[in-house]
């Protein structure tokens, strides 16, 4: 077929070289200078004489010159082709627009109005039957294909010798008392019925007689079809295999001379009616031979209406899904295997999405949490060292407060941590001493009498002190010394001013001699003034949530999170301000299956705990520390 068309497109080029060899070479000079349209000398020189029937090959635009009176009954267009074409109407080779238009649909046939054109062109200006009026036929795309212009009246005649093709949608009007047309499978959709209808002019029957391959081959089918039974189907699965066979099926319509009809063939349209029924998921709605438990359109039933219009009866099926419930699992290995809610095994920590199905009752979704649950013996160890003492430790001395830890397991589901924290004195320890004239302390002879502060260094312990030492005089002086000793203790940020008006902000120790009776008698007073310095400190708490509520020093705490905690002195003063983190006793899940030389360690680092793991570490809440 496409050979065929190839070569008729290249004689109708050939022809159409011809034609426009006709043309006077200075055409396109005139319709440039006079602005006409670019169609002039095509239309004005290369026009075709127009009359009906006419049964071209179209593969570019072909212009017609005509009468009114040829369009006077009506034109029959039947259109073989690749693509649609356009048939316009012009009334002069000048003319810019056309006055009618229509679209041939591809592989349709087409009836044109010879009223209407008429009407359109008098209007134009030409009233005599006998006007000549020009054509325009052209392929909107494509390569183009057969076209077919007869009388309306004369209806569209088909023999074996040249059958018609028909196509899904088409309508041909059968005034010939036997016509063929063909019905080619590689045309219809696979899987698709083809509906064949008469309808014939007052009712009139026919007989319909198929045959397969040709014109003459083996009949098929016979059926006659009036205004009761006027519907043929040929089914999918004989189409399907002539396909398969490369066969076509040629249908002879015979009805008695002098009468028409149309035949229509169509392919089965189909509207959906449709019933809605919801159930939960884990329920079911049992059909005649299905259960349907998913979401699904279930088709129940095709009725019959008319002609090629069918109804389908669908069951939409709504299955509601289970709202996910939250919950949270603290696992074991100890535990293993762990059978969650009867159906699921629960082997390591991680993240699930579970369906608990229980028979005739909706299902119910869990999303589960399941996280290694460990029991974490901690053993603290506190050692306090003085002001300027140090702190050794695997060969490393340590002059500031540190922690050190040291984890080890007793089982999988069991870490224990030895702790042990090492705290300084952050000022050295004030000593109050008194001692004679000429006595040696502290590593020195004092011979001078009178009030001293200074520190001293222990050779032995290397503690540093804050000695505040007064020297008295010997006993046979005859010099009497009486000590009064008065001590104030003051909030950081408050001032002390003294008798004499000195105003102090730092913790100090002051001393006042005063004489009394002729010399010999002296009150010495020793004021310490001690400035509340707030202590600022973090700590963290990592518990079960069994565990709460935990008392932590005054405080209660009843759930997990972040406090800041303030402790004052009985003379109000901040003494401590501290940072408390209250954390769910948790690993990260990707430690579960650790072998025992591989397993994580706890570490403190600048007084928080960490998870140690190789080169890596993480919180304990399993979040990695880069």
């Amino acid at each position: 077929m496409n050979k065929y068309r190839l070569l008729l497109s290249f004689l109708l080029l050939a022809s159409t070289s011809t034609l426009l060899a006709q043309i006077p070479e200075d055409c396109a000079d005139r319709q440039q200078a006079n602005n006409w349209p670019e169609y002039y000398c095509d239309c004005k020189y290369a026009a075709e004489d127009f009359s009906l029937p006419l049964d071209i090959q179209i593969s570019g635009t072909r212009w017609f010159k005509g009468k009114i009176s040829d369009l006077a009954q009506g034109i029959s267009a039947y259109l073989n082709s690749d693509c649609p074409m356009k048939f316009e109407v012009y009334p002069f080779c000048t003319s810019k627009t056309p006055e009618y238009e229509k679209i041939f649909e591809q592989n349709q046939a087409n009836t044109i109005d010879g009223t209407s054109i008429k009407h359109r062109l008098e209007e134009a200006g030409y009233g005599s039957a006998e006007g000549t009026f020009y054509i325009s036929i052209s392929p909107l795309v494509g390569l183009g294909g057969r076209l077919i212009l007869r009388s309306e009246a004369d209806g569209m005649p088909s023999a074996c010798e040249d059958p018609l093709y028909i196509f899904p949608g088409m309508a041909l009007y059968s005034t010939q008392p036997t016509d063929v047309y063909v019905i080619d499978p590689s045309n219809i959709a696979e899987a698709t019925d083809v509906i064949i209808h008469w309808k014939g002019d007052n009712n009139t029957p026919c007989e319909l007689q198929l045959t397969s391959n040709s014109c003459d081959g083996p009949i098929v089918d016979k059926v006659t079809l009036d205004a009761t039974n006027n519907c043929y189907t040929l089914s999918s699965e004989a189409l399907d295999e002539a396909w398969f066979n490369d066969e076509k099926f040629y249908l002879h319509f015979s009805h008695a001379p002098g009468t028409a009809g149309f035949v229509h063939c169509l392919v089965p349209e189909y509207t959906a009616a449709y019933t809605d029924t919801t159930i939960c998921q884990g329920m079911g709605v049992q059909m005649e031979d299905t259960l349907l438990t998913e979401t699904t359109t279930y088709p129940v039933d095709t009725v019959f209406l008319h002609t090629n219009q069918y109804r389908v009866n669908y069951l939409n099926v709504i299955v509601i899904e289970p709202e996910p419930q939250q919950d949270t699992l603290a696992f074991q290995y100890t535990q293993q295997p762990y059978l969650y809610r009867s159906q699921h095994t629960i082997s390591k920590p991680g993240d699930y999405d579970l369906t608990i199905h229980t028979p005739g009752a909706c299902d119910e979704r869990y999303l589960l949490h399941v996280y290694h649950d460990i029991d974490t013996v901690v053993n603290v160890v506190d050692t306090f060292l003085c002001y300027g003492a140090s702190y050794e430790h695997e060969g490393k001395k340590y002059l500031k407060n540190t922690s050190f830890a040291k984890t080890d397991w007793k089982n999988q589901d069991t870490l224990i941590l030895d702790t042990l924290n090492v705290y300084f004195a952050t000022t050295p320890d004030i000593v109050y001493d008194t001692i004679m004239q000429n006595q040696n302390k502290y590593g020195k002879t004092f011979k001078q009498t009178g009030d001293f502060n200074f520190t001293y260094t222990n050779p032995l312990t290397y503690c540093v002190d804050s000695i505040i030492l007064h020297v008295k005089p010997g006993s046979n002086d005859g010099i009497t010394y009486d000590y009064y000793y008065i001590d104030t203790t003051l909030c950081q940020g408050m001032e002390y001013e003294d008798y004499y008006g000195n105003v102090y902000t730092e913790s100090t120790v002051l001393y006042d001699t005063i004489p009394r009776v002729m010399n010999k008698l002296y009150e010495v007073e020793i004021t310490t003034i001690t400035f509340i310095e707030p202590e600022y400190l973090s700590d963290t708490l990592i518990l079960a949530q069994g565990e709460l509520p935990y008392i932590y020093r005054d405080t209660t705490i009843y759930s997990f999170g972040e406090y800041e905690l303030e402790y004052y002195t009985k003379e109000g003063c901040l003494e401590l301000a501290l940072n408390l983190s209250v954390q769910e006793k948790k690993v990260a899940t990707n430690l579960e299956n650790t072998e025992l030389y591989d397993r994580p360690r706890l570490i403190l680092r600048d007084g928080v705990v960490y998870i140690l793991r190789g080169s890596e570490v993480y919180t304990l809440l399993g979040e990695k520390i880069k």
